[in-house]
């Protein structure tokens, strides 16, 4: 079962990942300096309200853990990757994430790593906040 959800989620990640790397008019959004108020869908974040801040040097923040990223933004998508080290006692926390960007919104997928094994798929969407 834990190989067939891989398979999927990676399956996902890859068709966003082609998606956001498609060529696009000059003017299509990028994430790069912005900063997201998003619902995570994952049953490793509390609070599904958090906030993705993609900081002007490639780092990724998520508000929802202690924690740090990086990211690769491309005209109209990101793909990115987040660790939290020792986000709940004696497990570490690791996020693979691929999302298209619409004008202010942005929406994607994602795969969670606890301990270097397999978790779950999980979904995020948001808008752009003030910076």
């Amino acid at each position: 079962m834990k190989t067939t959800s891989a398979k999927l989620a990676l399956l996902a990640l890859m068709f966003i990942s082609i998606s956001a790397v498609a060529p696009r008019p000059a003017a299509a959004e990028t994430v790069t300096g912005k900063k997201y108020s998003v619902f995570i869908y994952s049953q490793y974040v509390q609070e599904p309200a958090a906030t993705i801040t993609f900081k002007t040097s490639g780092v990724l923040l998520l508000s929802s853990h202690n924690g740090f990223g990086g990211y690769a933004a491309f005209p109209g998508g990101i793909i990115a990757v987040f660790s939290a080290p020792e986000y709940e006692l004696n497990k570490d926390l690791f996020m693979i994430m691929s999302g298209l960007v619409l004008d202010n919104f942005l929406s994607g997928v994602g795969i969670t790593f606890t301990n270097r094994v397999f978790s779950e798929i999980f979904f995020f969407s948001g808008y752009e906040t003030a910076v």
